[in-house]
């Protein structure tokens, strides 16, 4: 099974990094808090950041191996975001891999 994440981009690492914090998915997995996971990485472990640093992240786990991986979650607050999401990926981060 391919590894699964969260993506969010935006135009800066910070932007994307208070967006996602700000999501409702990181609300969500707060109320998971009880279940002693750790939340504290939660931008780190995912596809978050500018183009430039989600690229980077997809080419580290291609270097370790991974062939597959999964953009599960793409918070967003509309469909219209979601798939500017999608596209701006396609674009501007898997033409480069």
């Amino acid at each position: 099974m391919p590894p699964r994440f969260s993506l969010l981009l935006a135009k800066t690492d910070e932007e994307a990094e208070v967006k996602f914090i700000a999501s409702e998915l990181v609300a969500h997995r707060k109320s998971l808090a009880y279940t002693g996971r750790d939340l504290s990485q939660q931008v780190t472990a995912n596809l978050v950041g500018s183009p430039d640093t989600v690229f980077e992240k997809i080419a580290h786990l291609k270097s370790i191996g991974v062939d597959h991986c999964c953009a599960l979650m793409i918070p967003a607050d509309s469909v219209a975001e979601m798939n500017e999401q999608i596209e701006w990926f396609a674009q501007d981060v898997m033409t480069r891999i």
